[in-house]
């Protein structure tokens, strides 16, 4: 349902791939929507076309630096990680975390502002540092603040980078390339794939709830896919003469699995988009990344880039 009350929405990590899509819904929405970003993993030139959409302002500044403006709602995508980076450690980059966030409550309490966290499949399920950074945002309630955690699940649609590692972005290149489709493992890993515009509306139901959500809520899909069959799918809907291959699998194979019933009392929400229906349009994407970017193609097609491991890291085969 579209609101009908216009509303100051800052999206912390708007040029990302969920952050961009996030903001197309918002400005449909009718909404006015300032992006948060100091472009260090977000693309300024997915913002490029936004403002066709509506009232758009960028700040391109990191979120640990002090924020001053006027909002009513809060989405925090800045800690969600991609499959082909390792999680840093380091001290500084977690004070910069938690002076982010710091920054975003501050903000919040300041303007009677609602937030959503985000937080990723990961940080659960694989291993003591992603779970310690879950930790990061257990006492944010510090000054009364409505703070909801949504936990997003494999992903996929517009504006993916070509060479994230993601399992979906890796296939659809390489069978539009009419590359082999590389498979660390059998094949018979078991995903669960979520198109964005349903992730999206996930988060919009979620901030929009009328009652108090305490605790992470699952968003992705139930429906079971193995990655092989997910090639399959792939090859067949770009019509590719790309083959698969397969590579051993030297780390173990986390499987994650959301669990949706809490979205779904909560919220009323499930995905809606079929698999089919969500790779068609994510192929049609980069089908035009790859024909407005003809030298990207070129080096792609003639191995100048390599693709990303699927498992670069535990948890992250063919994610």
């Amino acid at each position: 349902m579209i609101p009908t009350l216009k509303k100051r929405i800052l999206v912390a990590g708007g040029a990302g791939f969920l952050g961009t899509n996030l903001c197309v819904a918002l400005l449909k929405e009718g909404h006015e929507v300032t992006v948060l970003d100091n472009f260090f993993k977000g693309r300024r030139a997915n913002l490029d076309h936004l403002e066709d959409f509506g009232d758009l302002q960028v700040l391109e500044q990191d979120v640990a630096d002090p924020i001053n403006i006027h909002v009513d709602e809060i989405y925090n995508l800045t800690s969600g990680g991609l499959p082909s980076e390792q999680p840093d450690i380091s001290a500084p980059a977690f004070f910069n975390r938690a002076t982010g966030v710091n920054n975003l409550i501050t903000l919040a309490h300041r303007n009677r502002a609602r937030v959503i966290q985000l937080s990723n499949d990961q940080i659960f399920t694989s291993g003591a540092v992603q779970r310690h950074a879950a930790n990061d945002f257990d006492d944010v309630d510090t000054f009364n603040v409505d703070i909801r955690t949504a936990r997003i699940f494999n992903a996929y649609g517009p504006f993916m980078p070509a060479l994230d590692g993601r399992v979906v972005s890796n296939f659809i290149v390489q069978a539009l390339l009419n590359r082999p489709l590389t498979i660390y493992g059998d094949g018979s890993q078991i995903r669960s794939f979520c198109y964005v515009d349903d992730l999206v509306s996930g988060l919009r139901a979620l901030m929009e709830a009328p009652q108090n959500i305490v605790g992470p809520v699952d968003l992705g899909s139930s429906r079971d896919c193995p990655v092989f069959e997910l090639a399959q799918k792939i090859i067949a809907l770009v019509g590719s003469s790309s083959t698969v291959v397969f590579h051993t699998l030297s780390e173990k194979d986390w499987s994650r699995r959301p669990d949706v019933e809490r979205a779904k009392q909560l919220l009323g929400w499930e995905p809606s988009i079929a698999l089919e229906e969500g790779l068609l349009r994510t192929i049609t994407y980069f089908e035009g990344v790859l024909h407005r970017n003809t030298a990207f193609a070129v080096a792609l097609a003639n191995n100048r880039f390599s693709f990303s491991r699927q498992n670069s890291g535990a948890g992250e085969t063919a994610r």
